[in-house]
């Protein structure tokens, strides 16, 4: 299979891992920590009926909604996208 191209003003991310941090007490084993509202993304590609935030080759990273954050599995690839309008601001 070839490259994800995103399309219907999608932008194709890879969100930014934040560093685990240690916890100074036991949690149950089935403990999912809760998501914060906003992450940061880099974005990978766009739709082209996004308008253009990709800028020649510079990395650019956006502040998305977490929770529209779609995750896609297609065979053992991984793809995150999230809608245009999603995007919160852009990071300079």
């Amino acid at each position: 299979m070839g490259d994800f191209l995103p399309r219907n003003r999608h932008l194709l991310i890879e969100p930014v891992a934040k560093e685990e941090e240690e916890k100074p007490f036991l949690l149950p084993e089935d403990y999912e920590a809760l998501l914060p509202r906003f992450t940061v993304a880099k974005l990978l590609r766009q739709s082209p009926d996004c308008t253009s935030i990709l800028n020649n080759d510079d990395d650019v990273y956006l502040v998305v909604n977490s929770t529209m954050i779609e995750e896609i599995v297609i065979g053992e690839s991984t793809h995150h996208v999230v809608l245009e309008n999603h995007v919160i601001g852009i990071l300079s």
